[in-house]
């Protein structure tokens, strides 16, 4: 089996995972090449969460993903694009378990906690506006020490297509083949 070159899209709340892998997406579309694309953080929307050390049923999310990505690989995608708020390199290792066949890369995702802000207030409202605000600066450390040394992306005072071709160039995806 071909290994299937998978970039796996990380950072806090807000800072344009789900975007830039819609951009992404969108480029891989344009040039005929096929590819799944998983928000991770669908595939866990239980609530309230069913274990209470699992607040953000990351397991759940992680056992989805092994249960449907047979299916991806059946279908022939040549290219995955995962979003996923992972929050230690352990979450990012079960990933690739849970993915036989990917070749996985982390990106880090950032981008200004006042455009994260601006952007969570945006989108989100109700208990979730106040959740959200209250976690994403805590979270974004959390990822970067969890990530340090992982290939990173500026997300802010960009068009999500110039993210995009960033990320590609990055992973050196070409998008003639």
């Amino acid at each position: 089996m071909t290994p299937i070159p998978t970039v796996v899209l990380t950072g806090t709340i807000g800072v344009g995972k789900t975007t830039l892998a819609e951009s992404i997406t969108e480029l891989l579309n344009e040039n005929g090449i096929r590819y799944a694309f998983i928000d991770l953080d669908g595939l866990g929307q239980v609530y309230p969460a069913p274990d209470p050390l699992d607040p953000h049923n990351m397991a759940l999310q992680l056992r989805n993903l092994a249960t449907i990505w047979p299916n991806y690989v059946s279908a022939g995608v040549e290219r995955a694009v995962i979003a996923a708020a992972l929050e230690a390199a352990s979450q990012f290792a079960e990933l690739q378990i849970a993915m036989p066949g990917a070749e996985s890369t982390l990106i880090r995702v950032v981008a200004a906690s006042d455009t994260v802000a601006a952007r969570i207030k945006a989108r989100d409202h109700g208990a979730l506006l106040g959740d959200f605000l209250s976690r994403t600066n805590a979270l974004a450390r959390t990822i970067s020490d969890a990530f340090p040394d992982e290939i990173t992306v500026d997300n802010d005072n960009v068009t999500p297509t110039v993210a995009a071709l960033t990320v590609l160039e990055k992973l050196d995806w070409r998008l003639d083949s």
